[in-house]
């Protein structure tokens, strides 16, 4: 992959790995841990810093995607504190359906860098440990998402 195009679809999946960071800290603050999201939140650290590391070898002409992030973020964010207000089981239901989907995206993402190992840039990662991770994280956050749909009804 040319390293513009690579630099483009990793600040993409950064775009989206901010906005769920950003979600998450929010529902900490709101109400609390539910038993896993500080370190939910603290490996989406990890991992967006492993990207930015990845970020810095590439070259490629720096385009506004922090901004666009940011709105996304604040856009996510406005969203699910109007429909918290209708009704907060939907609001809670709506931040674990935006987990669940941002790291089903972020495990495309290990899936498809690790298509490209044979560029030692990218073999630094640790795909596989990445992948399970995203497993692992998808595993947590499903139940707590279930249990939010459960009680709309």
């Amino acid at each position: 992959m040319h390293d513009k195009a690579l630099h483009t679809y990793i600040d993409d999946h950064l775009t989206g790995a901010n906005t769920v960071m950003s979600v998450v800290a929010a529902r900490i603050e709101r109400v609390g841990d539910d038993g896993w999201l500080r370190g939910f939140h603290a490996e989406l650290q990890d991992e967006a810093a492993q990207l930015h590391v990845l970020l810095g070898t590439l070259v490629a002409n720096r385009i506004p995607h922090r901004a666009l992030g940011l709105a996304a973020a604040t856009a996510a964010q406005l969203k699910l504190a109007v429909d918290g207000r209708v009704h907060e089981p939907l609001r809670a239901l709506l931040e674990y359906e935006l987990i669940v989907t941002g790291v089903s995206g972020k495990r495309c993402l290990w899936f498809s860098l690790g298509e490209l190992s044979h560029d030692p840039r990218v073999a630094t990662l640790d795909v596989p440990m990445l992948v399970s991770q995203a497993d692992r994280q998808i595993a947590q956050a499903e139940p707590h998402r279930r249990r939010h749909a459960a009680a709309l009804g």
